[in-house]
C-alpha cells in the first residue's frame, strides 16, 4: 500500500465534515447572491470607494474560496486544508481591518453610538471564531486526515500569511482600476 492510500484511511473528523458543508453552503450562497444582486454592486462599491468590477471580483473570490475549500476538504484533498486554513486566517485579517476602519467610516458616514459598539462586537466575535477554526485545522487528527502530519505549524502559518500579503497587494493594485 503506498503512502497516498495510507493517508486516505484516516476517517474524516466530524468538525471537517461540518466545516466542509458550511463552506460549500456559504460559497454557493455568496455566488448566488452575487448574481442576484449584481445591479446593487455599483451602489455599494461607490459607497466604499472602489470600482464595481473590483467589488464584484472580490465577492466572487470569497465565494469561490469557500466553495472550493469546502469541496476539497470533504474529499480530504490537501489543497482543502490549505484553502480552509487560508480562508480563516484571511477572515481574521479582514475583520481586523474592519475594526481599524470603523473610525473612518463613522467620520465619513456618521453612525449612532449603538451601531458602533455592535460593529466592534460583531467583528471581535468573528475574529475569535475565525481563530478557533484556524487553530482547529492544526489539530493532529485534522492534519492526519489531510496527510499533513509532518507539516511545520509555524512554517505553514508563515506561508499562509505570505500568501495573504500577496493577495492584499493584488487587491490594493486591483482597487486602483
Amino acid at each position: 500500500m503506498d503512502n497516498f492510500e495510507k493517508i486516505k484511511m484516516h476517517k474524516r473528523p466530524t468538525g471537517i465534515s461540518v466545516l466542509a458543508i458550511l463552506f460549500v453552503i456559504s460559497g454557493t450562497g455568496i455566488l448566488i447572491l452575487q448574481i442576484l444582486f449584481v445591479r446593487r454592486f455599483g451602489e455599494v462599491s461607490e459607497m466604499i470607494g472602489v470600482s464595481p468590477w473590483y467589488y464584484y471580483l472580490s465577492v466572487g473570490y470569497l465565494g469561490l474560496l469557500y466553495l472550493f475549500s469546502g469541496i476539497l476538504m470533504w474529499k480530504g484533498d490537501r489543497r482543502g486544508w490549505w484553502l480552509g486554513a487560508y480562508s480563516q486566517l484571511y477572515g481574521i485579517l479582514r475583520s481586523a481591518n474592519v475594526l481599524l476602519t470603523i473610525p473612518s467610516l463613522i467620520e465619513q458616514y456618521g453612525m449612532p453610538s449603538a451601531d458602533i459598539s455592535t460593529h466592534y462586537t460583531k467583528h471581535l466575535i468573528r475574529i475569535v471564531l475565525y481563530l478557533l477554526i484556524f487553530l482547529y485545522f492544526y489539530k493532529t487528527n485534522v492534519l492526519a486526515y489531510f496527510g499533513l502530519t509532518g507539516i511545520s505549524r509555524a512554517k505553514s502559518a508563515a506561508y499562509l500569511i505570505g500568501v495573504i500579503v500577496v493577495t492584499a497587494v493584488i487587491g490594493m493594485v486591483g482597487s486602483l482600476f
